[in-house]
């Protein structure tokens, strides 16, 4: 990526509070539905999800699940300059009293590529995807060898969308975290079924073992679309 200048992303991960005579869920949305109004030409929602799925009636299935949501921002300030701008409003800080943990990382575009996804739910109840939630740490020297393995596995799944991948600035710069998208139709495969399938088919078995050796760990793990998604989608704050 030399010469250019990077992509700024924010990963706001995060859990809510419970509790049986508050509605934190519907907290929370109301808060983020005034929120997408109110930074929509500085901050695009890139994806929002969750081990668990929220909608629009902020039912919480569990305590204590984790949230992520990506976030495009236009320069490396408006993080700073958007909370200075929103503290002092009350909608903003009961969006705050909605959460009982919040880690907050930038990051920039792994690679020369940028993916440009579009959230489009099928209805406010369906959105007809699943997220495949990858961090990897490749072999010293290998990121953009693993970044062109990552395009060829894309390839190979037809119904995945490669939504965004980013690169840390600080503590662990070598770590690469990647947002798939997997679609459903109507001859759909489940998604560890898809990658098992993979790894054995003859005429992909090599190219894959390849790619995961490129790897020093990895990790992936399935997640749910969250209502923040539909609601982004409705006030046009797309990347």
């Amino acid at each position: 990526m030399a010469g250019q200048e990077p992509t700024i992303y924010l990963r706001n991960k995060f859990r809510l509070k419970w509790d049986s005579n508050k509605e934190y869920g519907k907290i929370f949305l109301k808060g983020k539905e005034k929120f997408l109004h109110e930074t929509k030409s500085k901050w695009h929602l890139v994806a929002a999800f969750a081990e668990w799925p929220l909608f629009e009636d902020g039912k919480v299935i569990e305590p204590g699940y984790e949230m992520t949501q990506i976030w495009r921002l236009d320069q490396w300030q408006t993080l700073y300059r958007t909370m200075v701008e929103l503290s002092e409003t009350s909608w903003y800080r009961d969006l705050g009293e909605s959460l009982a943990s919040e880690d907050q990382e930038l990051l920039i575009n792994a690679g020369v590529r940028e993916p440009t996804p579009h959230i489009s739910w099928l209805s406010k109840e369906e959105p007809g995807y699943t997220y495949v939630y990858e961090v990897a740490r490749p072999l010293e020297g290998r990121n953009h060898a693993y970044l062109r393995e990552v395009n060829w596995l894309e390839a190979q799944l037809p119904n995945w969308e490669l939504v965004w991948w980013g690169s840390q600035i600080t503590a662990q710069p070598a770590e690469i975290s990647i947002v798939w998208r997997v679609h459903q139709s109507a001859n759909y495969v489940d998604i560890p079924e898809q990658l098992i399938t993979l790894a054995r088919d003859k005429g992909t078995y090599d190219r894959y073992k390849s790619m995961m050796g490129l790897l020093q760990t990895t990790t992936r793990r399935i997640f749910y679309p969250i209502y923040t998604e539909f609601l982004a989608e409705l006030a046009g704050h797309q990347p």
